[in-house]
């Protein structure tokens, strides 16, 4: 049935934090929703027992990332406001209520994220910009780390996030946006097989005219890298071989090459550095492999 609001949740062997997340919906103070779960070809029964009239499960025979579990998802869709939702959070009561209700009074907004915390109420910093090369030097040579202000990273760490603001964008666990601009964008670029391609959507939101917005009043409950905390080499390679598909597809060649440069040579050579530092092996293990995965892709099978 129509909903006001549809609910996408991805899954991948988190099925113990959807079914938490699944509660924290069911819990909350507006019932007029939709859940559409698409499973990732995790092959687990608990989801299964979830399904009712307002939530639906897609399963998917293999693995084709995040983007296109996402988009499996919208097409299922009919309302007139999408949410993707990471299986790792909880909304509060209000959460969608208010969700529903920003939205439909702000026409000029196509795309909406909250405040998002963990278990100690310590706010994440969820927003960010737009890459440039210089705020990915800035990022990686960790120049941030020596004045917040004057040396401004993509991700948004200069700003407590306490407050309401337009921005870039809005980190995907929690990403509400209008059905038409979605469906005129094609969705989600399925080049992505996990990370930036949310930042790759709000890029392409903001080149047509929308606007995003960043509600530090609509709050949820976020449990930071609960689905992939367990995979850190495969993180950090999937992470940093969609930085380089990002910076190809949206900046010119003399911003993607240095880019390109510095992620390949630069950067095992700077983390690896960081983890003898701190003779932390097992950060070092992970960095090589993440680094030879990468290699294999981007310079062996050109």
């Amino acid at each position: 049935m129509k909903a006001e609001i549809d609910i996408i949740i991805v899954n991948f062997y988190s099925e113990e934090l959807i079914e938490t997340c699944v509660k924290s919906i069911q819990n909350s103070d507006f019932e007029n929703y939709n859940i559409i779960i698409v499973d990732n070809g995790s092959d687990t029964e608990i989801l299964s027992n979830l399904t009712n009239d307002r939530i639906k499960v897609l399963t998917n025979n293999e693995n084709k990332g995040f983007g296109h579990a996402c988009n499996s998802g919208a097409r299922e869709s009919e309302s007139e406001i999408i949410l993707f939702l990471n299986p790792d959070t909880q909304v509060n009561k209000d959460t969608l209520k208010n969700t529903i209700s920003f939205l439909t009074n702000r026409s000029e907004i196509a795309v909406m994220g909250c405040q998002q915390t963990d278990g100690q109420g310590s706010i994440h910093k969820t927003c960010a910009r737009f890459v440039t090369r210089k705020n990915y030097f800035v990022k990686t040579l960790k120049l941030n780390k020596l004045s917040k202000n004057i040396f401004k990273s993509y991700r948004m760490v200069d700003w407590d996030h306490k407050t309401s603001r337009e921005v870039n964008h809005v980190m995907g666990s929690f990403y509400a946006i209008k059905r038409s601009l979605f469906n005129e964008l094609s969705g989600f670029d399925e080049d992505y097989f996990v990370y930036y391609e949310d930042l790759d959507l709000s890029k392409r939101v903001y080149n047509a005219g929308g606007k995003i917005y960043f509600n530090s009043e609509i709050k949820i409950y976020h449990e930071t890298g609960g689905t992939s905390k367990n995979i850190k080499a495969q993180r950090l390679f999937y992470s940093l071989d969609a930085l380089l598909t990002y910076s190809s597809k949206h900046l010119k060649n003399s911003s993607y090459i240095p880019i390109y440069c510095s992620v390949l040579f630069l950067e095992p050579i700077f983390r690896l550095g960081i983890a003898l530092l701190k003779f932390n092996k097992s950060e070092i293990l992970n960095t090589l492999k993440a680094f030879r995965l990468l290699y294999i892709k981007r310079l062996l099978k050109r």
